[in-house]
């Protein structure tokens, strides 16, 4: 583990330990949706992820209104991130407005993505309008396929496994790499007529974070 990663981790252990919940986890978001982790970080990050997720949702439970929640969305990245977690948690058919306006005002775009998807998985059917580098997307979230549930993400996961079967590690990247590219696409699903095109713009972010991953190390 490099000493980025250790004092990257040490910094998200002494905020749980200060109790700063929302602080350590929006870093561990942060790493996490980066396209290149090594394998063994990924693991204590996703072990740190569970264990905050617990304490959040304790947080949440005792201070955390929806009122809060929706004022969070006008914040910073990370009150957005935090919010958009705690959202999963509600019937989002009763807080469409609030939805909408939050989506117009070129909101981070990593928590729109996690919000979006939250809409597809409890199949919305209200049209929103999506403003993303200054471009709209209008979208009804029903007829989005959930990340985890996009069959062409899980043609490009199947092959990237074939293609890097010799290099598990280099697989482990390849996946992050897609799904955070899946999810950035967000109103958009991968098409499997896309497939191929993916699967080489990720095999070439793996390579790519190879290189700098040996620089930082020289």
């Amino acid at each position: 583990m490099t000493s980025y990663y250790q004092e990257i981790i040490a910094d998200i252990q002494n905020l749980i330990q200060q109790k700063a919940y929302q602080d350590a986890h929006f870093l561990v978001q942060k790493e996490l949706s980066m396209p290149y982790i090594p394998q063994e970080v990924e693991q204590t990050l996703i072990e740190l992820k569970k264990e905050l997720s617990y304490y959040l949702q304790q947080e949440s439970s005792q201070t955390f209104s929806i009122d809060k929640i929706l004022r969070m969305l006008k914040g910073n990245d990370k009150s957005q991130l935090v919010a958009c977690e705690a959202l999963k948690n509600y019937n989002l058919r009763l807080y469409v407005e609030q939805i909408q306006t939050y989506f117009l005002q070129e909101p981070c775009q990593q928590a729109a993505a996690l919000l979006i998807d939250t809409l597809a998985q409890q199949e919305i059917g209200e049209t929103f309008v999506y403003r993303k580098h200054g471009v709209e997307y209008e979208f009804i979230p029903e007829h989005i396929t959930p990340i985890f549930e996009c069959l062409p993400l899980q043609s490009v996961l199947d092959q990237l496994e074939s293609y890097y079967s010799k290099n598990p590690s280099l697989f482990q990247i390849a996946k992050q790499i897609a799904i955070y590219k899946a999810y950035m696409l967000l109103p958009l699903n991968i098409e499997q007529e896309d497939v191929d095109e993916f699967i080489k713009q990720v095999t070439l972010e793996v390579e790519e974070a190879i290189h700098r991953e040996v620089n930082d190390l020289n």
